[in-house]
């Protein structure tokens, strides 16, 4: 390497190689674009399926409520009425 002392032309090495760019990597650009975008469509479908499920516990679960409390009021008011009917029937 030291031994040969002779220049070398800057412009024939120029035009041997290319310089690099953006435009080089504009694959890479690609491939990184590509597959962070999928990795976002995965996580955001996940996501909305796991929230789906929880929506629809949440819904199963206040329904149940609301029935159960819909079936301690009427058992109630049924009380009430059997409780009133005696009565009725005595002052008739």
């Amino acid at each position: 390497m030291l031994g040969s002392e002779h220049c070398v032309d800057q412009e024939a090495i120029q035009d041997e190689y290319e310089r690099l760019g953006l435009g080089s990597f504009w694959s890479l650009f690609l491939l990184a674009g590509g597959t962070s975008t999928v990795a976002l469509a995965i996580y955001v479908i996940q996501n909305l399926c796991q929230l789906e499920r929880s929506l629809i516990t949440i819904i199963s679960d206040a329904r149940k409520f609301f029935v159960h409390r819909r079936k301690r009021l009427s058992r109630k008011v049924s009380d009430v009425e059997s409780a009133e009917s005696p009565n009725a029937q005595e002052i008739t």
